[in-house]
């Protein structure tokens, strides 16, 4: 059954049901955590709306956590936005379960509140993206992708099952319009079949008013990193040997501090083995407040890792006018390669000899703060999925 044609009420104010293959929970409390900023953005320029989310819990966690569904709450942020939130036994293959526990989510909604979606929003599409797709089929509207996954991209993608990438081109085929958060990311689907028509690249979104800029004379001579701290991907041992090698040309009040609740043990370790233990501070996982404190009190921010997307606290960094140092990895060179005034792109320059040019440069972070606040703030993102939905709505 279709919809009925919809009014140019339904224009501004589509009814959205978001549908999220990660998503912060009892499980994992900050998993997808950029997922639920997202949709938080989306929702100021949307009417009611709905945001489903399947958790699988493995055996061994079933007595902490037992299936069943928790009760529709606000989404944080989004008071317009309902969050359903459900956990199922993890049995392989898990994408079943999470499928059939998403479109039990996605009746309780429409059954409550007797209104079907205008859009279905999909966002990451593996693995609940037999369940968006199924969806959209049976309320008869539109399916919006937003994609983040870096598994997709060139480094990770040969390694993915076949039913994984045989899933993925199922559903970007389904899509109306696709939104990777890069321009690299979007090359990389286009070996799933997205064609150039359907993409819209949307970066992610950062708090503008959360992460702030405040002047050179609040800033202290620190590196900042923050991340998973996980050394396959983020390389933290990488980072503290060239700070160590960096050192007798830093400033001498010069220190690194690192964000973030992976490994800890271990980096402390490597920097006692390296002897710089006195100038690296571990202040594991914080809250994004304390974080956005951190950059204000930084002097640059540094990334090392093998492989990424587009890491949301890039952005983060600029809107406190912070500049990034940071490989020429996935779509990071989008905003970095023509434009040294936000950082400095290891494409050529060696971190140790990046970290004292970060010293030494004059930097404009106003600037810096004008490009996030004009990318990636909420009204930013959130007007773009706007004219999405409506270019969707109105075909």
């Amino acid at each position: 059954m279709q919809n009925p044609t919809p009014t140019q009420s339904d224009l501004a104010k589509p009814r959205v049901l978001h549908v999220a293959s990660w998503f912060p929970s009892r499980m994992h409390g900050s998993l997808g955590n950029f997922i639920a900023r997202h949709i938080a953005a989306i929702s100021s320029r949307t009417g009611d709306a709905a945001v489903i989310a399947a958790i699988p819990v493995p055996k061994h966690r079933l007595g902490g956590i037992p299936p069943g569904f928790d009760e529709p709450t606000p989404l944080e942020g989004a008071e317009n936005v309902t969050l359903l939130r459900a956990y199922f036994a993890e049995r392989k293959p898990a994408v079943l379960g999470m499928t059939r526990t998403l479109m039990q989510l996605a009746h309780r909604w429409v059954a409550t509140t007797g209104k079907r979606p205008d859009i279905v929003h999909l966002h990451v599409s593996y693995p609940a993206g037999a369940a968006a797709r199924r969806l959209a089929d049976r309320y008869g509207v539109p399916l919006v992708v937003t994609e983040h996954w870096t598994a997709l991209g060139p480094a990770a993608q040969a390694k993915l099952p076949f039913w994984v990438r045989r899933s993925v081109r199922l559903t970007l085929r389904r899509a109306a319009v696709v939104s990777p958060v890069s321009a690299d990311l979007g090359r990389e689907l286009g070996r799933f079949g997205l064609k150039k028509d359907q993409t819209q690249i949307i970066p992610n979104v950062v708090n503008t008013h959360r992460f702030r800029h405040a002047p050179d004379t609040h800033r202290r001579h620190t590196l900042l990193h923050v991340s998973s701290m996980l050394d396959g991907q983020k390389n933290v041992t990488g980072m503290l040997e060239a700070f160590a090698r960096a050192l007798p040309r830093l400033p001498d009040d010069a220190h690194f501090t690192l964000i973030g609740q992976q490994q800890t043990e271990r980096h402390r370790a490597t920097a006692e083995r390296l002897g710089i233990a006195h100038r690296i501070t571990l202040r594991g996982g914080l809250p994004p407040d304390a974080v956005a404190a951190a950059m204000r009190e930084s002097w640059a921010f540094v990334l090392f890792s093998r492989y990424e997307n587009f890491p949301c606290v890039l952005p983060e960094a600029w809107a406190s006018g912070l500049p990034v140092i940071a490989p020429a990895v996935g779509g990071i060179a989008e905003a970095l390669a023509t434009r040294p005034d936000r950082g400095i792109l290891l494409d050529g320059t060696s971190l140790e000899n990046a970290m004292v040019q970060a010293f030494e440069e004059d930097w404009q972070r106003d600037a810096m703060r004008a490009f996030a606040e004009a990318h990636f703030s909420i009204p930013a993102v959130a007007g773009a999925y706007a004219a999405v939905y409506q270019q969707c709505l109105a075909r």
